[in-house]
């Protein structure tokens, strides 16, 4: 939860890349931000979440 996020920014590595998904986009842009603002530097957001990469047919991997 992007709560939980804010709270605990101090815990997430800065020594690894970081990526952000949700299912619309929203919520993962919203916590890109935060870990951007307490200086995480490798960190990159799927801008419209796995709505849009399901519309665009990019691969997914099913958790069996």
């Amino acid at each position: 939860p992007i709560e939980e996020l804010r709270n605990r920014v101090g815990e997430v590595p800065n020594d690894r890349p970081i990526m952000t998904v949700c299912r619309s986009g929203k919520r993962s842009v919203l916590a890109f931000s935060i870990l951007q603002a307490a200086g995480r530097d490798k960190v990159a957001n799927i801008s419209g979440g796995m709505l849009r990469w399901e519309a665009e047919r990019l691969p997914i991997k099913q958790k069996n």
